[in-house]
């Protein structure tokens, strides 16, 4: 049986990632007759535009690292930090600088929430 693609799927940290920064996501579907399958690179290894230093000396520098941290088992899921994994995942399909942008913003809002942002 297809099922639809869940974000939680997609910002899996297990979700293996390529060298190259690419994800291969393939999403499964259905639409009234037909099954279909559709797959893509994600490129989540694109730089953000500035780096995020955290509280515990880590430094976010593409949007798999900030991906990585607001995906974290014990990360809660408010609905600033589940706007950013949203808009990180645009970011990731687009490539686009404006989109990484504003991806790059709400997780610092996020990270902010949580106090995780070094001074």
């Amino acid at each position: 049986m297809l099922r639809p693609v869940r974000l939680t799927d997609l910002l899996d940290p297990r979700q293996p990632v390529a060298s190259d920064g690419s994800m291969l996501v393939a999403v499964d579907g259905l639409d009234g007759k037909n099954a279909w399958r559709e797959a893509w690179a994600m490129p989540w290894r694109k730089p953000l535009p500035k780096p995020i230093t955290l509280t515990d000396g880590r430094v976010l520098e593409t949007l798999l690292d900030a991906r990585n941290v607001l995906s974290e088992a014990d990360a809660d899921k408010s609905p600033p930090a589940l706007r950013a994994l949203e808009l990180l995942l645009e970011a990731s399909e687009s490539g686009d600088s404006v989109d990484i942008q504003v991806a790059a913003n709400q997780v610092a809002v996020a990270l902010g929430q949580r106090k995780l942002l070094a001074s």
